[in-house]
């Protein structure tokens, strides 16, 4: 996973690196996400106007589904569509064999239409071009921002510099003890101070 600015918008590249996926673990791949994810939103002191999320099929093969939970998946997706601050503008995909579209258009009917909207897939880099200057894409893609594994190997380093906080359960998790005070009349809390004339 690799981040790049372009313009007002942000660029957000993942990429699966194990060709044979022999190593490939779905949960795995998933906490991987969500801990670059906290990491990202942790270092960021403010947001991009706009997200482009770039997903290089290069090693996706038709093998990977069965390795794929559901369940995980959707939780995910809900996550990504839901709770992940980032205002999304596009998805590309590419260096797609042509039957990802065929698989893309089961899961179509049940997606929101504003998502369908903004999902394209393109059978190689070069058809990325089309969408998103060279000049903000990696050199691994043929572009002129910085290498890709340099920016994960510091994605890398800096979630290792912050494992105690990524360690620390009281920072993950809702304590109800400790909830404060003035909240309890809050909507979610209760109605004991409600009083109807």
């Amino acid at each position: 996973m690799a981040s790049y600015n372009a313009g007002e918008c942000e660029i957000l590249l993942y990429q699966i690196d194990d060709p044979t996926l022999e190593n490939f673990d779905f949960y795995d791949t998933l906490k991987m996400f969500l801990l670059l994810s906290d990491n990202w939103i942790k270092c960021h002191p403010v947001y991009a106007e706009g997200h482009i999320f770039l997903l290089d099929m290069q090693h996706y093969f038709l093998k990977i589904i069965p390795k794929i939970n559901i369940f995980y998946y959707r939780q995910f997706l809900l996550y990504l569509l839901e709770a992940m601050p980032m205002r999304l503008k596009a998805v590309h995909a590419f260096n797609c064999p042509s039957y990802y579209e065929k698989l893309y258009s089961l899961v179509k009917p049940v997606l929101p239409q504003e998502i369908c909207d903004l999902i394209h897939f393109h059978p190689t880099v070069e058809g990325l071009y089309k969408s998103i200057d060279k000049k903000h894409l990696p050199t691994e893609l043929g572009g002129e921002a910085p290498s890709m594994r340099k920016q994960m190997a510091d994605w890398v380093n800096s979630v290792e510099e912050s494992r105690e906080f990524y360690l620390d359960d009281n920072l993950w998790k809702a304590i109800p003890t400790k909830k404060s005070k003035a909240m309890e009349n809050a909507m979610n809390g209760s109605f004991r101070t409600l009083s109807i004339d």
